[in-house]
């Protein structure tokens, strides 16, 4: 018989289980053990002895043989083991539940009690003390006083200030005057339209809230009046000066001059009433005209009568609009003014 003629095998050998793990050439893979003549019990026993290689096929190919198992047996209690997995995990959520709730009504209580504190437990206010507000100079000047113009009008502003300039003065130089009606300080806008309604209104938006209103005096001569703004618009403040010049020794002599007599108060009737104090007939100044002129080399505008001066006013520089009546009162700021920029 020809060694290398190969012979049919047979269905035994077709049936034989070659154990995992075990090598073997693939030219012998067909070639039946008891062909070869090896003894095949004495194979099969040292087989036993060797351990073979594990995977999850196999475990699961050897699962289906032993355990008589299907694949679909296999995956229904693999679906069966993740719901307990579940069901455990759903009998732990009370605990939490209930620790939640216990911690939202710790919550609820402290925000209770916050707004109870803040809306019923009464604490002491502390006392504020009103703050003392100083008028804002202009120009510093050498002494101050206030006065109270109750209630805020023309008669009553005027009649203050009347008082105020007959009144003897014991301070020298400059002496400021800060009007208040109650616990406000009256501002330009207030003291300009209570000397005259026909003041121009752009001529009021071009200055500054803070006035200063004041007397100087010299041991020789009596107390002059003064008034001092501040410009915020140099255009338009000197544009409606201008406009003004027909009406403002009427609006302004009142409260610049002391010749202007006193207003007092009368006895209407037998019951002691009092009328309102009312502002006697000025002379008409409209048609007298103002002319440019010079003071310590400043532009000055005055108006004349009987070569006597009844007004002046000037812008010192652009920031500063002085009026007054009276030459030295005028050559007096001028001089102030000028130091003061100087030092700055």
């Amino acid at each position: 018989m020809d060694p290398l003629k190969k012979k049919p095998i047979s269905m035994e050998a077709q049936n034989t289980q070659i154990p995992r793990g075990t090598f073997m050439p693939q030219s012998e893979k067909e070639i039946p053990f008891e062909e070869k003549g090896f003894d095949t019990h004495s194979t099969e026993r040292r087989q036993e002895t060797i351990p073979t290689f594990r995977t999850f096929e196999s475990d699961t190919i050897d699962t289906i043989k032993n355990n008589h198992e299907s694949m679909a047996s296999i995956t229904l209690a693999e679906h069966m083991h993740r719901a307990s997995l579940v069901d455990t995990t759903k009998k732990e959520s009370p605990e939490k539940n209930l620790l939640l709730i216990i911690f939202s009504l710790i919550l609820l209580v402290a925000g209770i009690g916050a707004v109870w504190f803040v809306f019923f437990v009464k604490t002491a206010e502390p006392v504020i003390q009103p703050m003392q507000v100083v008028p804002k100079e202009i120009l510093t000047p050498d002494a101050s006083n206030t006065i109270e113009i109750s209630p805020l009008n023309q008669a009553s502003f005027i009649k203050a200030v009347q008082e105020k300039i007959i009144e003897p003065v014991n301070q020298t130089g400059l002496v400021a005057l800060h009007f208040s009606a109650g616990s406000t300080t009256i501002t330009t806008d207030q003291f300009l339209k209570t000397l005259s309604p026909e003041i121009p209104p752009a001529l009021i938006r071009a200055l500054d809230p803070v006035f200063s209103f004041g007397l100087y005096k010299t041991a020789e001569e009596e107390a002059h009046p003064y008034i001092m703004f501040k410009v915020l618009s140099y255009e338009n403040a000197f544009a409606n000066m201008l406009a003004w010049e027909r009406d403002i020794i009427n609006d302004t002599k009142p409260v610049l001059t002391a010749s202007t007599p006193v207003i007092t108060t009368t006895i209407a009737s037998s019951t002691a009433s009092t009328t309102p104090p009312q502002v006697p007939k000025a002379p008409d100044y409209s048609a007298v005209a103002f002319t440019d002129a010079y003071m310590k080399n400043k532009d000055i505008r005055i108006a004349y009568q009987n070569r006597k001066p009844l007004l002046m006013y000037s812008f010192v520089d652009r920031n500063t609009l002085v009026i007054t009546a009276d030459e030295s009162t005028l050559k007096e700021l001028i001089t102030r003014i000028t130091k003061t920029e100087f030092v700055r």
